[in-house]
């Protein structure tokens, strides 16, 4: 048995509620699949999936054990935060929506170990 160390984790919050916002959300996520490269090439498959619904605030981390990184990309009112020890860093994602108004990434890649730098990644 092989060992998983690298995750992908996508949230997605749809606009408003009930059927609609699920299907945004649920459509966000479908997208961010296609994506394998990188957040930010998540979240641009995530846009283009949502395209036609009320949109989503959408935030995918790429996580890597063995490496001890994480990356980050996030637009809308949706953020991460890494508990690291006795301090605590923001991973912070831009204004917009996705499937609404198409934005630029800012991807973060920070460090997992105690002590380690926080940068954006170019």
């Amino acid at each position: 048995m092989v060992e998983t160390t690298r995750y992908r984790l996508v949230i997605a919050d749809g606009l408003g509620h009930g059927t609609m916002a699920r299907d945004a959300a649920l459509a966000a996520v479908e997208g961010a699949g296609r994506g394998p490269e990188s957040p930010s090439r998540a979240l641009e498959e995530s846009h283009r999936a949502s395209l036609g619904t009320r949109g989503a605030a959408v935030a995918v981390a790429d996580v890597d054990l063995d490496g001890g990184t994480v990356r980050y990309a996030g637009i809308g009112n949706i953020s991460g935060l890494l508990i690291d020890g006795a301090r605590t860093r923001n991973m912070v994602s831009i204004s917009g929506t996705v499937g609404q108004v198409a934005a630029s990434r800012w991807p973060l890649t920070s460090s997992l170990m105690v002590g380690g730098p926080s940068r954006p990644s170019p």
